[in-house]
């Protein structure tokens, strides 16, 4: 009577799984055979888990180190703009060819030398948000596998009257 109240705790995927497996005494006899290809599955399921949490650590490196570039790639447009903004205040002050010749170097190589940075860091952190992205989704896969794992070993208490009625 304890064993078919066991067998009523397992999921009905599960209760399938063993009925299909075992339908007469020689499937029984057949079992360890059953159990090693289910341990074979069980070690495949976790290297991929494994794998999964390798890549997952490796985008987070990845991010991070991306997110300090980026962050040093800010700091140097602000002093560049800043730069920037300290010479036309200068120029503007000064009304000799001196301040006439800084402005031109500043709007004909700095201003598009600046620009350019700027596209750059945009690069950058589209190639920044699109790791987070992965990341999320690694680790959604992972949740997906630990609750597929869970359920398909145990079924959820409400079912128990529905076997029970069998």
């Amino acid at each position: 009577m304890e064993s078919i109240d066991q067998f009523s705790n397992l999921s009905n995927s599960l209760q399938s799984f063993l009925q299909e497996k075992f339908q007469n005494k020689d499937d029984v006899l057949k079992s360890s055979d059953l159990v090693s290809l289910l341990h074979k599955q069980c070690e495949d399921l976790d290297q991929s888990l494994k794998d999964l949490n390798k890549k997952l650590e490796a985008s987070v490196i990845t991010y991070a180190s991306h997110s300090n570039q980026i962050c040093g790639l800010f700091n140097g447009i602000e002093v560049k703009l800043n730069d920037l903004k300290l010479s036309t205040s200068v120029s503007g002050s000064l009304l000799d060819g001196e301040a006439l010749g800084r402005e031109k170097q500043i709007l004909g190589e700095e201003l598009p030398a600046l620009a350019k940075e700027v596209a750059r860091v945009e690069t950058v952190r589209i190639y920044a948000e699109t790791a987070l992205k992965l990341d999320t989704l690694i680790g959604d896969i992972e949740d997906t596998v630990s609750s597929t794992m869970a359920g398909n070993l145990r079924k959820p208490s409400g079912s128990n009257l529905e076997v029970s009625r069998l």
